[in-house]
């Protein structure tokens, strides 16, 4: 997109050219004077130099063409701009999902792992005869729930790691 701009621009600069041309003459005369003849062969070398600067007064065309550029350059800028902060966006949540779902791992293996010591208590308390069959079935329930949680906790974090993957 600069690149336009700047070429666009060139059209509104000063021309200038130059050439140079050198050529080797020879030529074989006779000349008749009064009757006599006489023959002379003049070699030499011509050089001619031509440097030329050209500059437009006013070229509406190119200084249109040279705002437009301007104005596309700019424009393609601020695409880039917006999408780079967009996927800037995008991978900062990713990222912070990605932890979330960390952190949801370790919640749920605390809690899984909270549950079994109850399941493990409630367990001996009605082997004492100290608890309900009840207390020691709601028990293996919440865990086998918190062994649940915790495997779909493990899936979203494959989950939100794959998608960080994708955007980087």
């Amino acid at each position: 997109a600069g690149r336009a701009s700047a070429i666009a621009r060139a059209a509104l600069l000063p021309n200038i050219g130059m050439s140079f041309n050198l050529s080797k003459n020879m030529a074989e005369r006779t000349i008749t004077n009064a009757g006599r003849i006489s023959r002379d062969s003049p070699d030499y070398v011509s050089n001619v130099a031509t440097l030329s600067l050209r500059q437009p007064l006013y070229n509406a065309d190119a200084e249109a063409r040279f705002r437009q550029s301007s104005a596309q350059t700019d424009y393609s800028e601020a695409v880039f701009v917006g999408r780079t902060q967009e996927l800037i966006s995008r991978l900062f949540a990713a990222y912070v999902d990605t932890l979330f779902a960390q952190d949801q791992i370790r919640l749920a293996t605390a809690q899984r792992n909270a549950l079994k010591e109850n399941q493990t208590t409630n367990q001996r308390k009605f082997e004492k005869g100290e608890g309900t069959k009840t207390d020691v079935l709601e028990t293996q329930a919440r865990f086998e729930l918190a062994q649940a949680q915790l495997l779909e906790a493990e899936d979203n974090v494959e989950t939100m790691r794959r998608k960080l993957m994708t955007i980087t």
